[in-house]
C-alpha cells in the first residue's frame, strides 16, 4: 500500500512537471495608460446602454403571470368542485374527513393567491420606478480621466 502511495505521488510530480515543459505560456504585456484607458472605454460602453430589454422582460413576466394564475384558479376551483361534490355524496364518516382536509385546501389557496397578489405588486411598483440618469447613463462622479499618466 505504501509502496503504490509512492509510486503515484511520483508519477503525479513527473507529470505536473512535464505539463510545465510542455505549456508555452506567454504574457503580453503592455503599458500601464493603455490598460487604464481600455479599462475606461470599457466601463464607458458598458454603462452607457442598458442590456435589457425591459419591455420583452415586462411582457415575459405579464405572460407567466397569466399563465400560472389561470392554472392555479382552474386547480382551486376544480379541487373544491370535487371535494364539495365527495361531501354532498359521502356518509357521516367521511363528511367529518373531508372537513378535516377543507382546512389544509383553504390555507393552500390563501398561500396560492397571496403569492400572485405579492408578485403582482412587486412587478407594479418595480415598473412605477424610474430609473436615474447616474443608473442609464455612466458611472456617478466618474469623468475618465482619473489614473491616466
Amino acid at each position: 500500500m505504501k509502496n503504490l502511495l509512492i509510486k503515484s505521488f511520483i508519477i503525479i510530480i513527473i507529470l505536473s512537471i512535464f505539463s510545465c515543459l510542455l505549456t508555452n505560456n506567454k504574457t503580453y504585456a503592455s503599458s500601464m495608460s493603455k490598460t487604464i484607458s481600455d479599462g475606461d472605454s470599457f466601463l464607458q460602453s458598458r454603462y452607457s446602454e442598458s442590456p435589457i430589454n425591459e419591455e420583452a422582460l415586462q411582457s415575459t413576466s405579464n405572460n407567466i403571470y397569466n399563465i400560472l394564475f389561470t392554472i392555479a384558479v382552474v386547480l382551486a376551483f376544480a379541487i373544491g368542485m370535487i371535494i364539495g361534490i365527495q361531501f354532498i355524496m359521502g356518509s357521516v364518516d367521511e363528511k367529518a374527513k373531508i372537513k378535516e382536509t377543507l382546512i389544509p385546501y383553504i390555507i393552500g389557496v390563501f398561500i396560492i393567491f397571496s403569492a400572485f397578489t405579492i408578485w403582482k405588486i412587486a412587478v407594479n411598483i418595480g415598473n412605477d420606478i424610474s430609473p436615474t440618469q447616474e443608473a442609464t447613463g455612466g458611472l456617478p462622479g466618474y469623468t475618465g480621466d482619473e489614473g491616466k499618466f
